[in-house]
């Protein structure tokens, strides 16, 4: 299962920690509509610690709303997970 820290995650100035992933997975952020906001690429920072740092940025570069949003993972040996993060924009 996909691990969020912190939840609710507060933008600007932190990043939300997604972990708990598969090596080499891909990440979606995306609206509850499921529109895409983006997409990001773990990386592998030890023997269990598969990570994505997420800075609350959409595809464009600008910060999201506040808000609830799905993040999915994937990996085309690791299966797929999807979990919620509450944002809130100060």
């Amino acid at each position: 299962n996909i691990r969020i820290s912190p939840n609710p995650f507060y933008v600007p100035g932190y990043q939300a920690q997604i972990y708990n992933l598969y090596p080499g997975s891909t990440v979606k952020i995306l609206k509850l509509n499921g529109d895409l906001v983006v997409e990001l690429n773990s990386d592998f920072f030890g023997n269990e610690d598969t990570m994505v740092l997420w800075d609350g940025k959409n595809k464009q570069g600008n910060f999201v709303g506040s808000g609830i949003y799905l993040v999915s993972a994937y990996h085309i040996n690791g299966g797929s997970s999807v979990s919620k993060i509450a944002v809130i924009n100060k």
